[in-house]
């Protein structure tokens, strides 16, 4: 009987650390990553707008810990979007971003997650270009493709000085390292 519980303590012992590795999440969202994004936007003031479209790349850096994630991001984008009243025009031009943002893992490849930061948008005017200074937040979601590759979808909102705004959904094709 000794020599029974002595060998069921050994296997269960030696089968832990085997078990731990099984349920341990995988770290999918940890890392540094690169990512080409492209979308719609919705641009003007609080009584107007327009829509067009937006192209450009993002960096940043994800720490995994369980499923909650935690990162950085960078962004520079460019926009077609063209707005008009009366015969005054304005085009949207390169948008800058920088911020964080927070995700929770579902479904072992997919993270849905939240951001916000600050944002700078330069926007063509007839007599020169003038920078626009604002809030961004927005709200996504992210899955795996492989061990390095993901997509992503999102949708951010941009309240910027002079009652300008951005709305912008995008979807992006990115690779961590």
């Amino acid at each position: 009987m000794r020599m029974l519980a002595a060998t069921a303590f050994a296997l269960a012992m030696a089968a832990t650390p085997a078990f731990a590795q099984d349920t341990a999440p995988e770290k999918k969202f940890d890392g540094p990553y690169v990512a080409v994004i492209g979308g719609i936007e919705e641009a003007g003031n609080t009584s107007t707008g327009n829509e067009g479209a937006i192209y450009g790349g993002a960096v940043g850096y994800d720490h995994q810990a369980g499923k909650l994630v935690v990162g950085i991001e960078g962004e520079a984008t460019g926009s077609t979007t063209r707005h008009c009243v009366s015969s005054i025009c304005t085009d949207s031009g390169r948008d800058l971003y920088a911020g964080a943002r927070v995700g929770y893992v579902v479904g072992g490849r997919t993270m849905l997650y939240a951001k916000a930061g600050y944002d700078n948008a330069e926007v063509g005017l007839p007599m020169g270009k003038r920078k626009l200074d604002g809030v961004r937040v927005g709200g996504g979601v992210e899955t795996n493709l492989t061990g390095r590759a993901f997509v992503r979808a999102e949708y951010r909102y941009s309240d910027l000085q002079q009652d300008a705004h951005k709305q912008q959904g995008t979807v992006g094709v990115g690779l961590r390292f």
